[in-house]
């Protein structure tokens, strides 16, 4: 592959152009973005707020890590997941008989996530009635 075929192939779509193409609403992009690993990737003054610290003399240096991880990287990333899966068994088995307990299991696993996650945080993951 030359320079010239990697410039003129096709770009990817940005994250929020992915997640509405899955048929998610605006919200799962911007829940999305509160993750943990926008902070490796994400901005300057995250990477500087929460990985860094400023020596004595100055100098920036990894600090311990002592930023706790939101329940939200225990629930969103696997709820993806189980969607991603769900797709995916619908698109290899064809008939209906084949692909209703996959689903099915998919399913009730996202109920037990979501029941988990109803016990550390409330109501706040639930979706706001008529929004």
């Amino acid at each position: 592959m030359s320079v010239a075929d990697v410039e003129g192939s096709k770009k990817l779509p940005d994250m929020a152009a992915m997640i509405d193409s899955l048929g998610h609403d605006r919200l799962t992009y911007v829940v999305g973005q509160r993750i943990g690993s926008h902070h490796i990737h994400g901005t300057w003054p995250s990477l500087r707020m929460h990985y860094l610290e400023e020596s004595a003399d100055g100098l920036l240096m990894p600090r311990d890590h002592d930023c706790s991880t939101h329940v939200n990287q225990y629930v969103f990333v696997p709820l993806f997941v189980l969607d991603a899966m769900e797709h995916f068994s619908r698109f290899i088995f064809r008939a209906q008989e084949d692909v209703t307990p996959m689903i099915g299991l998919v399913e009730s696993v996202r109920v037990e996530i979501e029941k988990i996650n109803s016990e550390v945080v409330g109501s706040d993951f639930q979706k706001v009635e008529g929004v």
